[in-house]
């Protein structure tokens, strides 16, 4: 049966079976979030993994993580939030990170937490939302917090809670 579904402005679909196996259609353009080495809309599900454990989509972004720990990428890159210290889009998906318990990505900012609770982020960063103290956009997954415990975000906002019970916003 399915565990999960992940829409993005109606304009991405991906349905997530809890066998692991991950498929996507829809929008595509320009930007490559359904993974698939091309550009082009995807008009029929067609599976992108075996061994996924959740899924995130923004309009343009999209990651998966799997039931390893293990986080993959791929879509928009403008403002670096692929952490491969690029603005290049990515069009097949593309391992970022080991050892990811979540991860949490909008049009702009990706952010993912480590098994033993360290928080990273990167993209986008006109409002702050990285939490370093600028407004310059940040290419490469830089770590943010060491005791976090879970991830809440939005376009222009992003808070984490730590395993002491702290929260934390910028």
């Amino acid at each position: 049966g399915i565990k999960h579904v992940a829409t993005a402005n109606g304009d991405t679909t991906f349905v997530l079976y809890g066998t692991g196996e991950l498929y996507g259609c829809g929008y595509n353009s320009y930007y490559g979030q359904q993974g698939n080495g091309t550009t082009n809309d995807v008009l029929t599900f067609t599976k992108r993994a075996d061994n996924a454990e959740k899924i995130i989509s923004s309009q343009s972004t999209t990651f998966y993580l799997t039931t390893t720990g293990e986080l993959y990428g791929c879509g928009d890159n403008r403002y670096g939030q692929q952490g491969d210290g690029k603005t290049n889009n990515v069009l097949t998906f593309t391992k970022r990170a080991d050892g990811v318990k979540d991860v949490y990505c909008s049009n702009g900012t990706t952010f993912y937490l480590t098994t033993t609770g360290e928080l990273y982020g990167c993209g986008i960063n006109d409002a702050g939302q990285q939490g370093d103290g600028t407004t310059n956009n940040v290419l490469t997954f830089t770590k943010r917090a060491d005791n976090a415990e879970k991830i809440y975000a939005s376009d222009e906002t992003t808070f984490y809670l730590t395993t002491t019970g702290e929260l934390y916003g910028c």
